[in-house]
């Protein structure tokens, strides 16, 4: 089994949502507070309708790391549906990256919350413009810096799907 990297995170402490649209965050499953990430497996892509930062490297171990919500998020997002990169830009650039190209016209996201702390950046996105008969997909996208090479990051993204009714 591959030896995973490790990203020190946070104390646990309440996160206030900003939103951006009137969208409901789905609710999310509560678990024990220690579950383990899922390892990659097989053939791992970034979600679906997701830009791909240039030079994007699938890591063969999960990045561990300690964030609010991440256990919830693990209970909704099935482990196929984590994946963990590394990106050859610094942590800000790439979260910048991704928030500028995730709500633009080619890609079309809606973002429902955007957390910048010290320790990393997490990017909440919802594609709910598909129709109001069709599931919401969710994709969470953290952005977290390499401390062995500060100018590389890791981007962990997980998604689902989730009933418009949520």
């Amino acid at each position: 089994m591959p030896t995973p990297t490790t990203v020190n995170g946070p104390t646990q402490t309440p996160v206030v949502a900003q939103l951006r649209s009137a969208l409901p965050i789905p609710s999310l499953a509560t678990f024990p507070s220690i579950i383990p990430f899922p390892e990659p497996m097989g053939d791992r892509y970034p979600p679906p309708g997701v830009p791909v930062c240039q030079g994007l490297r699938l890591l063969d171990a999960p990045v561990k790391f300690s964030w609010d919500q991440s256990q919830e998020v693990m209970a909704n997002a099935p482990e196929n549906q984590w994946t963990f990169f590394q990106c050859p830009q610094t942590q800000r650039a790439l979260a910048a990256f991704y928030r500028e190209r995730m709500i633009s016209a080619e890609y079309k996201w809606l973002e429902t919350h955007w957390d910048e702390r010290a320790e990393g950046t997490l990017g909440i996105y919802n594609s709910s413009l598909v129709s109001l008969t069709h599931s919401y997909t969710w994709v969470y996208l953290w952005f977290l810096p390499n401390s062995s090479n500060p100018s590389t990051s890791y981007l962990i993204a997980a998604w689902w799907n989730a009933p418009h009714t949520c």
